[in-house]
């Protein structure tokens, strides 16, 4: 510990508490991020978002980090994902590579937070790119520049539309938490009135994004759900999720499952459906670092 810098005890704090598996049982690092942003596809990472002096990184792939290859870099970030599947890594993986923190305890970002982003355009061609912490302009121009219907609005909590030309509420649930402009019961009640009035027929529940906390958010919704005719018939249901779709939101897919026709479209998600909740923040005395716990099992399948 003597010899470690501040961040690099942090980041070996996260992966002793990793060691067991449950992903909501985490030591949270430092939350500053890189002012760019990756996502995954299955043909790589690829830079999504990035300021406006940096827009030429937009739709290239990630290759490195500092002096170090991707491949080599990411058994260093999975030592920090609570893994539960086989898609855990994959849920994490973009957020981790934009921390400043995680970056920093790595070795591969110096004090001030700066990363050397290494990256590739189609042809192949890399270029070395110094990319600052976001600081207080977190502002970045997003690639693609016109985005489809899921990718809109992900930094609400939840939202949805009613598509009248396909007949369909697209319903996008992102964060266990309320909206004060539009609490879960008024949101239920708009999609209740879509599927009772002729507007709508079928419904997509979208949530691939959603990572978060108590599975009782949704309940509104689900009641609306478990109400109309529609739960019954696939063709009309559908239900959207990946490796993001977690912890109460995971245990909302589940029952879905469960208690009605639905179709599954997507990837499998990053948690396990039997799992551990009732999360309690813990300051540790010395560091202050927040250590969240689990505390209450989960069980929703003998498998």
């Amino acid at each position: 510990v003597p010899q470690l810098t501040d961040a690099a005890i942090r980041v070996r704090l996260a992966a002793a508490v990793a060691l067991l598996g449950d992903s909501n049982t985490r030591l949270r690092p430092d939350e500053r991020p890189l002012a760019i942003e990756f996502e995954r596809f299955p043909e790589g990472v690829y830079v999504v978002g990035a300021r406006s002096s940096q827009q030429f990184l937009l739709g290239r792939r990630l290759t490195g980090l500092g002096s170090e290859p991707l491949d080599l870099i990411r058994p260093s970030l999975g030592a920090l994902v609570a893994a539960e599947n086989a898609n855990s890594y994959a849920a994490q993986e973009t957020r981790l590579l934009r921390s400043v923190d995680v970056m920093q305890g790595l070795g591969l970002a110096g004090n001030t937070g700066a990363v050397n982003v290494v990256t590739a355009n189609a042809g192949g061609t890399t270029e070395e790119t110094i990319v600052q912490p976001a600081g207080s302009d977190p502002q970045l121009v997003a690639w693609p520049s016109t985005r489809p219907r899921s990718l809109r609005r992900r930094g609400e909590a939840y939202w949805y539309e009613v598509d009248l030309a396909k007949q369909t509420v697209y319903f996008q649930y992102n964060r266990a938490s309320g909206r004060t402009d539009l609490p879960m019961a008024e949101a239920a009640d708009g999609v209740l009135r879509a599927l009772s009035d002729g507007r709508a027929s079928r419904l997509v529940l979208d949530m691939r994004f959603n990572d978060t906390g108590n599975a009782a958010a949704l309940q509104p919704l689900l009641e609306v759900i478990a109400g109309w005719p529609g739960r019954r018939d696939p063709a009309r249901f559908k239900l959207l999720v990946g490796p993001r779709t977690h912890a109460g939101a995971l245990e909302n897919a589940v029952r879905l499952s469960q208690t009605a026709a639905v179709e599954i479209i997507g990837e499998p998600p990053g948690g396990n459906p039997n799992h551990f909740g009732g999360v309690v923040p813990v300051a540790l005395p010395e560091s202050g670092l927040r250590l969240d716990v689990a505390t209450q099992p989960v069980r929703l399948t003998q498998d």
